[in-house]
């Protein structure tokens, strides 16, 4: 598990260094123009060896699968976690040698996670390369080692050993702690151009990450005494790495998900595989005794897939923290209307008055992002096979279908 964190961590300095940094001009100075091109080198290098991989969405189901094991088995299952699951999953889903995508993905969605403006989203853009290269810069050569090693394995098929991880882990700690340090000052310089709505956001994100960081350090120290097996990277369903061994199953070892990997499908004829049966799906849609229209949307999209217990739990966490959000945004947007209207004073200030219709509209804006957020959110809980029983859709009224965009809040 946490190789695969080392791994996608790592991609990400190579993918920064390979997009942004620039080949130094005759004004740089030698000693520095040189480790430039070598760290280009390197990241050229990294990004290429994950070209032997092959078939990119087979690995990446293996990984989320092994991902969405350990968030479940570690609690780790608050809104800002199930946000940072999210992330795997979209990034993830980006073969590691289109870095620039996976760079522009996760720019989007941090931006949409925090409504940044153009000139904060410009800002997290410097701040996250000049993390990222840092980073690369002072521990190419340990990144290097262990992520090419751990490449190049499972490139031949062969699983993880013990002693790998064991090294691996020795190998990638002061990069770790490192990056935690680095990531602190960039989020508290990030900061301090954020509003409070926005700090009070990424503060409880922070917490989270720091959480499931400690977590991995603790489990850390186990695996390098060599005492590691697949399990603890949620990895006893991966055929590559269980080759040779029975393959567990998550009702055996008493850790029955109660769900399947969303937009997972058994494959026909290798029911020895298979995790645990799949809840049977209700139309009931339990919730929170609201009647607005995203909660009208949520019901209707609950009832078009037949969304078993857990995943209309899930549902409700996505509908609860989109109004959370929205809520906290509108308080800034009347805060800052009045402010304007303030400065506004005679109605007949043209300027003024179209400070107010732009601020308006943005708002408006604001709220469609957030509404489009929860809808993503929710495409992905349904699974493939609750899809295709949803493909001849049952018409419903226009005030439930999950097609309607939200009506404008009444401005002030």
């Amino acid at each position: 598990m946490r190789a695969w964190l080392i791994v996608g961590l790592l991609l990400g300095h190579a993918a920064a260094l390979g997009q942004f940094v620039e080949e130094p001009d005759e004004q740089t100075p030698e000693s520095r123009r040189s480790r430039l091109r070598v760290l280009r080198e390197k990241a050229s290098e990294l990004i290429s060896a994950t070209r032997e991989l092959g078939n990119w969405e087979e690995h990446y189901s293996y990984i989320l699968d092994a991902m969405e094991r350990v968030y479940e088995r570690n609690d780790w299952d608050t809104e800002s976690d199930l946000f940072s699951l999210e992330m795997v999953r979209e990034i993830g889903a980006i073969p590691p040698w289109a870095p620039q995508e996976r760079i522009d993905k996760f720019m989007e969605m941090v931006g949409d996670r925090y409504l940044l403006d153009e000139d904060q989203m410009a800002s997290l853009q410097g701040h996250v390369f000049r993390l990222n290269v840092g980073l690369f810069s002072r521990h190419a050569d340990r990144i290097m080692e262990y992520a090419t090693e751990a490449i190049q394995t499972r490139a031949a098929g062969e699983p993880f050993t013990p002693e790998q991880v064991a090294r691996w882990v020795e190998l990638a700690e002061p990069v770790f702690l490192d990056a935690r340090q680095s990531v602190k000052v960039a989020a508290d310089e990030f900061m301090k151009e954020l509003d409070p709505e926005q700090r009070e956001l990424l503060k409880r994100d922070l917490t989270a990450g720091d959480k499931r960081m400690l977590d991995f350090d603790r489990m850390g120290q186990k695996w390098k005494r060599g005492e590691w097996e697949p399990r603890d990277w949620g990895m006893e369903q991966d055929p590559i790495q269980m080759q040779g061994e029975p393959v567990a199953t998550e009702a055996a070892s008493g850790k029955a998900s109660g769900r399947p990997r969303a937009g997972a499908e058994q494959p026909a004829g290798e029911a020895e595989l298979k995790v645990a049966d799949t809840p049977k799906p209700t139309s009931a849609t339990k919730g929170p005794k609201v009647d607005d229209e995203w909660a009208r949307y949520v019901r209707a999209f609950i009832r078009k897939y037949h969304l078993n217990d857990e995943q209309q739990q899930r549902a409700w966490l996505i509908y609860r923290d989109a109004k959370e959000r929205d809520e906290v945004f509108d308080r800034r947007f009347k805060r800052q209307m009045e402010t304007l209207r303030g400065k506004a004073g005679d109605s007949k200030n043209e300027r003024a008055q179209a400070a107010l219709r732009e601020r308006t509209a943005r708002h408006e804006l604001e709220r469609e992002r957030l509404f489009n957020q929860l809808k993503r959110r929710l495409e992905r809980l349904p699974t493939r096979s609750q899809r295709k029983d949803a493909a001849p859709a049952v018409k419903v009224k226009t005030s439930d279908s999950p097609e309607q965009k939200p009506k404008p809040k009444q401005q002030p």
